[in-house]
């Protein structure tokens, strides 16, 4: 019923058959008596194993390529009611489930190709009343990656992705959430039509790296990801290598390319959970994104997130700066605030992030968190082009965002304008005592020495209002209480509230005496 030495018989059954892997091994398995006519009335079991650890994961294909049984179906022509082959690709037999088979077959035509949910097939084959040639076909164990996307014909872990089948869509490390397994390299690649883009957002990533903080670039060399930007001619950019708890960011291919690709290594040692993204294919995105331009025939500037000084929106946004300076100058890029969410070690930035280029055929160094290291808080680009983008992603929550300034340096050693005292850089006469930080965050050699207008104490400036304030009210209360004492008086008799005097009436008057005087 097998090819010789694919399986061994089952003991005390009367043809069942026992078929394990020795790792992507393949057979033929057939029906009884083959190639001549098999027998009535008779039962047989196939159990086709792949392999199942912690560092394997099979599934099994099956292709017919002989196939004849009598052809007596139901009604609804849907069952088989004499001989029948029933497939199971889906693990039933450990929990007995006889009637939940996912397919049955019989008659002439032989069935389209199979391939198992998980490492276990079962075929179950019954002759019934009547005979036949019955069935040959060839099984093959397959590396079961659980990936979607469209598989490699040869069985490697490789996975494509067409904007023509699926605008957008997602893609894991095998076997995810399961650990992905060791010494395996996989490849996704990301084809969108003339004139898309692509877009990749990371959900999840942890890959096995001892490393006690950031997992960027050439701090991964156990196991790590890869991202590139594909031209049309086929050649590759690198965005960044990633490892440990480290996501990428967000990622918008430049416009112009609509290729990408992710690739997964991990080495002989230790194993992690991996990671889970998102891909979608853009149309018609400007080059600069949604709040970005290209900045150029300027000595100086200032490069601020959208809305700032207000938090950026909690949605997706794309944005993109291209500074060019003169030659022989370099582009001088100082944060002089940044807030970003999420933090380098602890969990990278797969909501937002920020990426400088000192060089748009290098790696971008890739920023977000709350501050910003040494090293990373002031750039020099190696030429006179540097690029700086912002980008969210759906999930973003916002955060204060970022306010850089950015200077154009001269190359030359000789220096007839502004000398740095601190940093050493030779800036332009002209950005003197603009209030902005040429020449860095230590050193203030252009802005020392400068004029200006003498600035309000703050304190003193509340101090005076608040005393106006008090004082209008103090007048106001002593008029009110002025007025309201006039009225009073208005209202009161001259003196005071006694009644007028009456005369007395005539009989009370007392009687006049009239005293003659004689005059000498």
């Amino acid at each position: 019923f097998i090819k010789k030495n694919d399986g061994e018989h089952i003991r005390g059954t009367e043809c069942d058959q026992k078929i394990l892997s020795r790792k992507e091994s393949n057979g033929t398995v057939y029906s009884p008596n083959w190639p001549l006519p098999y027998q009535a009335n008779i039962v047989c079991r196939y159990y086709i194993y792949g392999m199942e650890d912690a560092q394997h994961l099979e599934r099994v294909r099956l292709d017919f390529d002989k196939f004849h049984m009598d052809d007596h179906r139901a009604d609804d022509a849907h069952e088989c009611t004499d001989a029948y082959l029933k497939l199971y690709m889906q693990g039933q037999e450990e929990r007995q489930a006889v009637d939940e088979f996912d397919h049955v077959f019989c008659g002439n035509q032989a069935p389209p190709a199979l391939i198992s949910e998980g490492p276990r097939l079962v075929m179950v084959f019954s002759s019934g009343q009547t005979k036949g040639t019955g069935f040959r076909a060839r099984y093959s164990f397959e590396t079961d990656y659980k990936v979607p996307g469209t598989p490699s014909p040869n069985n490697t872990c490789h996975f494509w992705y067409l904007s023509e089948s699926q605008a957008t869509g997602d893609f894991n490390s095998p076997r995810y959430p399961a650990n992905y397994p060791s010494s395996t390299r996989c490849e996704y690649i990301f084809l969108g039509g003339l004139g898309e883009q692509v877009k990749i957002v990371f959900n999840y990533f942890k890959t096995k790296a001892e490393l006690a903080y950031h997992g960027y670039n050439e701090a991964c060399v156990e196991d790590w990801l890869e991202i590139y930007e594909v031209s049309t001619k086929g050649e590759s950019s690198k965005i960044g290598r990633y490892c440990a708890k480290t996501a990428p960011g967000p990622i918008v291919s430049d416009a112009g390319v609509n290729m990408m690709k992710v690739i997964l290594h991990t080495d002989h040692t230790g194993v992690a959970s991996g990671f889970s993204a998102t891909y979608y294919f853009l149309k018609d995105v400007n080059k600069f994104g949604d709040c970005g331009g290209n900045i150029t025939g300027e000595e100086n500037g200032l490069i601020t997130s959208p809305g700032y000084p207000n938090p950026y929106k909690n949605d997706r946004q794309m944005c993109n700066w291209y500074v060019t300076v003169r030659p022989g100058h370099k582009v001088f890029l100082h944060f002089t605030l940044f807030l970003i969410e999420g933090h380098p070690g602890e969990r990278g930035c797969p909501s937002a992030v920020v990426r400088v280029w000192k060089n748009l055929s290098d790696a971008p160094l890739e920023l977000c968190g709350e501050g910003l290291s040494n090293d990373t808080r002031e750039v020099i680009s190696t030429s006179n082009v540097l690029k700086l983008s912002f980008m969210t992603a759906q999930k973003a929550v916002g955060n204060g965002g970022f306010r850089a300034v950015w200077t154009e340096i001269r190359e030359d050693p000789g220096c007839d304008e502004i000398r740095c005292a601190v940093t050493g850089y030779c800036i332009s006469s002209r950005l003197r005592c603009n209030e902005l930080p040429n020449c860095g965050s230590s050193d203030n050699t252009d802005e020392d020495d400068c004029v200006r207008s003498p600035e309000l104490n703050l304190y003193l400036v509340g101090g005076v209002s608040s005393g106006c304030v008090a004082f209008t009210l103090l007048t106001l209360c002593l008029v009110c209480r002025s007025r309201r004492r006039r009225r009073r008086r208005r209202r009161r008799p001259p003196f005071g509230d006694r009644p007028p005097l009456r005369p007395p009436p005539p009989s009370e008057v007392p009687a006049m005496h009239f005293v003659s005087m004689d005059t000498v």
